[in-house]
């Protein structure tokens, strides 16, 4: 039901944007969780995510409960996201502390708090990329997305509605996944990434969308 009203929603505002030409801004988050936090689970298992930034929240991949794991949060205005482990996405909720040495997630089995390691390094992602649609007049949306392996996940704007994204990237090229909105709704999301990752065409916001690295 959520996910039929954000569409209906999308489509009303990218009717309103094309009649007035409006220019859409992204207002950056000024909480920073960018680092390696490491932590352990309520059933005793070890997490570790290296997260980056992102204009409007942020992105990470690590290991949790022995898997692969990555994840993607808005944190305005309040901290919601999708954590996705073994090709299964979670919504999910986020504190972060006020000096961003620490994030606490809800995740299925209960909240777990992850600490900052000053002294490592994030582990390098394999892919990571904005883009954007649209130029200074006309702009329509941006989305930051990073893949490490088949996970992607990242933060964007479509019309000036704000979602974070998670997914899978098969060796096509081809993501499919899911997106949350501030309100906590959400859509299924596709996509189809170019061969070099220069181009990004996306369905789910409505109406099909292009966007350019």
């Amino acid at each position: 039901m959520g996910a039929h009203v954000q569409l209906g929603r999308f489509q009303a505002l990218a009717l309103a944007a094309t009649l007035c030409g409006c220019d859409v801004a992204l207002a950056p988050v000024p909480i920073s969780a960018n680092g390696v936090f490491r932590g352990t689970t309520p059933d005793g298992q070890t997490m570790e995510i290296s997260a980056r930034d992102t204009p409007l929240g942020f992105t990470g991949h690590g290991q949790l409960h022995g898997s692969a794991v990555s994840l993607s949060f808005l944190l305005s205005p309040q901290g919601v996201g999708l954590v996705n482990s073994n090709g299964s996405t979670a919504s999910s909720r986020v504190e972060v502390s006020p000096d961003g040495d620490a994030l606490t997630l809800q995740l299925a089995e209960g909240p777990v708090r992850l600490l900052k390691d000053p002294s490592a390094t994030p582990a390098p992602s394999g892919f990571s990329g904005r883009f954007t649609s649209g130029g200074t007049n006309d702009f329509a949306g941006q989305i930051d997305l990073v893949q490490d392996g088949n996970l992607a996940s990242g933060t964007g704007q479509v019309i000036g509605q704000t979602f974070a994204l998670s997914g899978i990237v098969d060796a096509s090229g081809r993501f499919s996944g899911r997106a949350i909105f501030p309100d906590e709704s959400e859509a299924t999301i596709s996509a189809q990434l170019s061969e070099q990752n220069r181009a990004l065409s996306v369905l789910g916001f409505g109406s099909p969308l292009q966007f350019r690295r």
